[in-house]
């Protein structure tokens, strides 16, 4: 397959994909290693888009450097928008208090520890749903593991 038919491979499932907007979204391909560029508007969409290309036969690798601008009326105060990821957070009973979180301009940085990865996953994937996120950082660190002794 020609990186061009790669690509066109791609967008054709952007454009099917009903949780992203492809419209917006342009493919390159180059010997399997899909670039993503372009402009959503809510990170959600921007991880989805990213699921979509890496779904397509001949995908190895995705780089996902599309930019998420948010509405004006989706923009939310950095107190308001912490306040409303921790929410998010303390809700799921898989993510531990010793989580934390800042915002700045839209971008969440998630701190502090958990025990197991999937909980820093999901960490992640709880405050990147939460209106007004356009980026997630991830700063948190596995406990080390218990030993017996």
């Amino acid at each position: 397959m020609t990186d061009e038919d790669l690509a066109k491979k791609v967008a054709a499932e952007l454009s099917e994909d009903p949780k992203v907007d492809g419209s917006l979204i342009d493919v390159v391909a180059d010997g399997g290693e899909v670039l993503l560029r372009g402009t959503v508007g809510t990170f959600w969409q921007k991880r989805e888009a990213q699921k979509a290309a890496e779904r397509v036969d001949g995908v190895t690798v995705v780089d996902n450097i599309i930019d998420v601008r948010l509405l004006t009326e989706h923009r939310r105060a950095d107190a308001e928008l912490r306040a409303d990821v921790l929410h998010a957070l303390s809700l799921n009973g898989m993510i531990p208090s010793t989580v934390d979180a800042s915002a700045d301009d839209g971008t969440v940085l998630l701190s502090g520890t958990v025990d197991l990865e999937h909980q820093r996953e999901e960490a992640v994937r709880i405050a990147g749903n939460v209106r007004g996120v356009v980026d997630v950082q991830n700063d948190i660190f596995l406990n080390p593991p218990l030993t017996d002794g």
